[in-house]
């Protein structure tokens, strides 16, 4: 008997994957004992499933859709992405992981593409149905196990995601200086375009007792004509959750983020139209 062979079977089963070159989405749910609290058992129960486990799903079928692209290798990109993204729920947080051990370099640079289009739809559309998220990309190591009904997730990168999204007094979506150089690492246009547009801009963002730069992502899309101050506060208040001062606090420094991405797509718009950055 291939005794190697025996061992790695062994470990596959039992003991799940250490990957070594993956990316983090930790999203923690902003006024989420709020909720439970407010709402019925019964209500909470059939929101939590009908809402908040579908949106994954919902992000996947509406923004992640294979059959949008023409080109094969981008269809198979953005297939194997889809059927390859880990989920993890635990109560008011929620995980999402990629491994990239097994990705050849040359298609790193696409997936991340994915990853990143992927989350911000998921916070946008995570808050537009009510639930404003914290949430924080990185890139690491960490271990992971899914096999025959567990749901193992567990590393530093992940006690680090936990600690950064604690302390953020606002909701959005902030990517780790070590993620971000990551994705720098990448020549590729698409992955370019999260930069050179400012898709992903460093921002003076609020944490708690503080003020810390931050590469904050946009995920705020489509929004420049409503009413903003509305918007954000019946988002904030759906399904019962109460404002309270703090909630004040992270309502408007999560105005802030929107008013600072909508000034720069405006900017951007205007060098498309020719009128410079007037």
């Amino acid at each position: 008997m291939n005794m190697g062979f025996w061992w790695s079977n062994i470990w596959r089963k039992y003991m799940g994957k250490i990957v070594e070159n993956g990316i983090i989405g930790y999203f923690d749910i902003l006024g989420y004992q709020n909720f439970l609290k407010n709402n019925s058992i019964e209500d909470c129960i059939k929101i939590i499933e009908k809402i908040i486990l579908e949106i994954p799903t919902e992000v996947k079928n509406d923004y992640l859709n294979p059959h949008e692209y023409q080109d094969d290798f981008l269809k198979t990109i953005r297939e194997y992405f889809s059927s390859h993204l880990n989920i993890t729920f635990i109560s008011d947080t929620i995980i999402f992981f990629f491994d990239f051990d097994t990705i050849e370099k040359d298609h790193i640079s696409a997936f991340l593409c994915e990853i990143l289009f992927y989350l911000m739809m998921f916070t946008q559309l995570s808050f537009e149905k009510g639930f404003p998220m914290r949430g924080y990309i990185d890139y690491g190591s960490f271990y992971y196990n899914n096999e025959n009904n567990k749901n193992i997730i567990a590393g530093e990168t992940i006690v680090k995601c936990y600690l950064e999204t604690n302390n953020f007094d606002f909701s959005g979506l902030v990517i780790s200086d070590v993620a971000y150089k990551f994705c720098l690492d990448f020549d590729y246009f698409y992955l370019n375009q999260f930069f050179t547009r400012k898709i992903i801009d460093k921002y003076l963002v609020n944490t708690k007792g503080s003020e810390n730069y931050k590469y904050v992502l946009n995920t705020f899309f489509g929004i420049e004509k409503i009413d903003l101050v509305q918007f954000i506060f019946e988002c904030f208040h759906k399904y019962n959750k109460e404002i309270n001062d703090d909630v004040m606090k992270k309502i408007n420094n999560t105005e802030k983020i929107m008013r600072h991405f909508i000034f720069n797509n405006q900017l951007e718009f205007n060098k498309k139209i020719g009128k410079g950055n007037t």
